[in-house]
């Protein structure tokens, strides 16, 4: 096994080619800013994907980089530091594209050394990253799997709706899909099997960073009868997160599946697992999804607050009593941040996310929107306008929406409104 992915030192000294690049970059730019700089995610602790094609290494999945600085850097020196990264890689920047996510990119995340330590998965898998410059400052963070609160599982649930709308476009039903989209699909379906399998390990409180360890653990509570209830609703669950964690590991697109299919099922099994981790986390059974707006309510109430906690505890614990009304306030600013975002992209004032529930944040309003447009496409292409308006009329509430002509309209909407809601905050 590689420092980077299960493979040989060859695929290693490729990896650490492009690494090289990337710190150079940082450093060039930011300079004595600079404090620490390691590598997350999958690479960072020898689990990352690659194929090998003619002998050329190809990184599948991004560079999640965290950069402890002494200072946030402002936003154009970031972005100088990312065109120039890509072009020295040889790559396009993905930030262009409506779904950044489609193609390799460079994921950075900037941290204070005061602002390490929280009870969040990504801070825990980042104790089991990988330091590439600087100070080691991983043993600053002192949370472990046991602290990651339910919200953390949920984000992940999330953010899979968004993997799985930015790798399918309508066309795909009527026409061959190519050798691209076709990889692309089946590594997204994939890879929301494997956070399936990390969100029913958080709900546990068994959550492991290793991949290879976790699907250990997933049949350890399957043999429990921890996952019975969810395993009743999709009886070989257990076999695809088997299947998916060894293709995560080991990339291989021959597999004798249709692609087209692979992601219904998959969108179905994803659904299913929302509609139970929900009732775990905030006790909310779903019979019909269009009661999303009650769901986003409930959500709003308690997703935060761990995160707002910690964030007390490290400033002043004295003013813990104060978390319900920071839980309230964080929440109107992500949305005032929202609706400044949209106007630095359109030159247009948008007070929509304001308007209408301003009280909860963007993510929680815009999630369930996107839960409603995949489910509203059926396999034969017809579309459940009744799923697929709610949804339109959710994301009005955060972004201006004319037009919607079909399915692919609301799909691009969506995608664009993920686009604004990138940005620096403590929780997404």
């Amino acid at each position: 096994m590689g420092k980077y992915t299960i493979h040989d030192d060859l695929v290693d000294l490729e990896i650490d080619k492009k690494l090289r690049v990337v710190v150079e970059c940082i450093v060039n730019y930011l300079k004595d800013n600079v404090q620490s700089i390691l590598l997350t995610g999958g690479y960072g602790r020898g689990e990352g994907s690659v194929i090998i094609r003619n002998g050329e290494v190809i990184l599948l999945k991004d560079f999640d980089i965290a950069i402890v600085v002494n200072k946030i850097p402002d936003e154009t020196t970031t972005s100088l530091m990312l065109e120039d990264i890509y072009k020295k890689l040889g790559s396009n920047n993905p930030t262009r594209s409506l779904f950044k996510y489609s193609n390799f990119a460079v994921d950075l995340r900037y941290l204070t050394k005061d602002n390490i330590n929280y009870p969040d998965i990504w801070f825990v898998d980042l104790k089991n990253s990988t330091l590439l410059y600087g100070k080691d400052i991983r043993s600053y963070i002192t949370y472990d799997s046991l602290d990651i609160p339910l919200s953390s599982g949920l984000r992940l649930l999330f953010e899979k709706i968004t993997g799985l709308l930015g790798h399918f476009e309508y066309r795909l039903l009527y026409k061959d899909i190519d050798e691209n989209a076709r990889m692309r699909l089946i590594y997204e379906c994939m890879k929301t099997y494997i956070e399936i399998a990390t969100s029913l390990c958080i709900l546990n409180k068994v959550y492991i960073s290793s991949y290879i360890k976790r699907i250990d653990m997933i049949k350890i509570l399957s043999s429990k009868g921890k996952l019975d209830e969810i395993v009743r609703h999709i009886p070989d669950l257990i076999d695809k997160i088997e299947l998916a964690t060894r293709f995560k590991l080991q990339p291989d697109f021959n597999m004798d599946k249709d692609p087209i299919e692979l992601f219904f099922i998959t969108r179905n099994d994803l659904a299913l697992v929302l509609k139970y981790y929900i009732k775990c986390y905030i006790g909310f059974e779903i019979n019909n999804w269009l009661e999303i707006d009650r769901i986003s309510k409930q959500l709003a109430k308690v997703y935060y607050k761990p995160m707002i906690s910690a964030f007390v505890r490290n400033k002043n614990p004295r003013c813990i009593l104060l978390v319900n009304i920071l839980n309230i306030l964080y929440q109107l600013y992500t949305n005032i941040k929202y609706i400044h975002l949209f106007y630095k992209e359109s030159s247009k004032i948008y007070l929509g996310p304001l308007v209408h529930n301003s009280t909860i944040s963007p993510s929680l309003k815009f999630f369930p929107a996107g839960l409603l447009i995949l489910l509203s496409l059926n396999r034969d292409g017809g579309i459940d306008m009744h799923l697929l308006m709610k949804g339109i009329d959710i994301l009005r509430n955060i972004i201006p929406i004319a037009n919607i002509t079909g399915w692919e309209d609301a799909r691009q909407i969506y995608l664009k409104a993920y686009k604004y809601y990138l940005f620096p905050t403590l929780l997404k």
